[in-house]
């Protein structure tokens, strides 16, 4: 049997004037059991790591925004350890990921000159082919006009 995790509506701080609050929706909100072991530890202000990895680009400034926008002092649970961990694994699998583009475009770029280079060598080798068999020609119809038909002398 199959349970559907509940909507539970947060309450988020609103930055524009202290004081105000707007409503807000935590959409991968934990079941209630671990939701008021996670209400204990925090003072009740529930946080679920989940939802603080979003799939958008990852940018050290906004992390560092976000994390300045905590007031000292706060009993807000503060973002696992485990979560820093995600954010570089992922971090350094993008770096590689595009080093590994970066190798393959390169060598894509050379395949494309080797094919070039093979191409125009092969031109080559057939201009240098037509102009032999032009200067075979030449060379046998010069002979066949120079000899003498024999018997006469």
């Amino acid at each position: 049997m199959t349970t559907e995790t509940p909507i539970v509506p947060v309450v988020v701080p609103n930055g524009d004037a202290p004081g105000e609050t707007q409503p807000a929706e935590n959409e991968g909100a934990p079941d209630p059991e671990e939701e008021s072991l996670s209400n204990a530890s925090s003072g009740g202000s529930p946080v679920d790591d989940a939802a603080c990895i979003s799939a958008s680009s990852f940018s050290y400034a906004e992390l560092e925004d976000k994390l300045k926008r905590i007031p000292p002092g706060s009993d807000v649970a503060m973002p696992s350890a485990k979560m820093f961990e995600v954010v570089e694994t992922l971090v350094n699998g993008l770096r590689d990921m595009a080093q590994q583009h970066d190798l393959f475009t390169d060598l894509l770029r050379t395949a494309d000159y080797m094919k070039a280079f093979a191409s125009q060598r092969r031109n080559n080798e057939d201009q240098m082919r037509l102009r032999l068999e032009e200067a075979e020609a030449s060379l046998s119809r010069r002979s066949v006009g120079t000899t003498m038909p024999s018997g006469r002398s």
